[in-house]
């Protein structure tokens, strides 16, 4: 599966279960096919055997994920799903049927997203990023992909230059579309860009800019003058070995990115800073450093 509860921020510790979350259930009683939980407000519901730890006793409380088998009863599992209600994940898409399409997110029982929460038509192999709800009508977990319906501008817990936890949503003109924490989209720009992201892919950039619009503005690369000072170290102890590197400014920032694991603005700016100080020398496609003395280096 890959990605098992990468941004489950918490568990539900409250006396309360709750569909479509992992919560600490305490075990009432064993069967033959199973232990029985106690599921608070929603009555006692069975882990099937196979999902029950070993060791596991009577009053013990474990961690489950409640969910409804196929006949609309409360059921729990130790399995894990790529998503709780209210977050998001990629998914792929392994049924579709004369109601909706399926995904796989986890469970035997797999995921149904209704047509009118389709944004376009999805087809069967491929893979989706993914909302989780639960339909107010039914009361059964379901899957959307009008993200944006769902995900709505509360940028208000986030902080400029925090690192965060981020999903990649979608490509756009400008760059990557990004969800984070579940709660608001970010904006990650191509020329802040220096590595291959896909679709799906989890990344932790930090937080560039938080406009008055409430949108937010990421970058892979930690800001700030520190930053580029370090880095201007690492550069110089690279060059004291190899004496040359065929990098300059019109390099790719994929090929800046493989060989120092920066972006293209720090690898210029600390280029800038060396070449003001008389330590580098820049040639034709490469940099070569000034010869010092062991003193210096030192």
């Amino acid at each position: 599966m890959g990605q098992l509860r990468n941004y489950t921020t918490h568990r539900n510790t409250i006396k309360m279960a709750e569909l479509g979350k992992y919560n600490f259930l305490k075990i009432n009683r064993f069967t033959d096919f199973g232990a029985y939980v106690d599921g608070e407000e929603l009555g006692e519901m069975l882990v099937p055997m196979k999902y029950v730890p070993e060791d596991s006793e009577e009053g013990d409380e474990i961690d489950v994920f409640v969910h409804l088998d196929g006949e609309e009863r409360y059921v729990a599992t130790t399995e894990d799903v790529l998503a709780e209600v209210g977050e998001c994940a990629f998914m792929e898409i392994v049924a579709i049927s004369d109601h909706g399409a399926f995904a796989d997110w986890g469970l035997v029982k797999n995921l149904f997203i209704p047509f009118r929460e389709q944004k376009t038509p999805l087809r069967e192999g491929r893979s989706y990023i993914v909302h989780v709800y639960i339909d107010d009508l039914s009361n059964r977990i379901a899957g959307s992909t009008k993200i944006e319906d769902y995900i709505g501008h509360d940028s208000s817990s986030f902080r400029e230059k925090e690192k965060v936890k981020a999903l990649v949503y979608r490509r756009t003109p400008s760059g990557y579309l990004c969800i984070l924490a579940n709660r608001c989209l970010g904006m990650l720009y191509e020329n802040e860009v220096y590595k291959d992201l896909r679709i799906g892919d989890r990344i932790s950039p930090f937080i560039k800019k938080i406009r008055d619009d409430h949108k937010v503005d990421l970058t892979l690369q930690e800001e700030g003058y520190g930053g580029i000072t370090d880095f201007s170290d690492d550069l110089l102890d690279y060059l004291d070995e190899h004496k040359t590197v065929p990098l300059h400014d019109k390099s790719d920032p994929k090929d800046i990115y493989r060989t120092f694991g920066v972006s293209k603005k720090v690898f210029k700016k600390a280029v800038g800073k060396l070449y003001k100080e008389k330590m580098i020398l820049l040639g034709d496609g490469e940099i070569s450093i000034i010869e010092r003395s062991e003193d210096e280096i030192d």
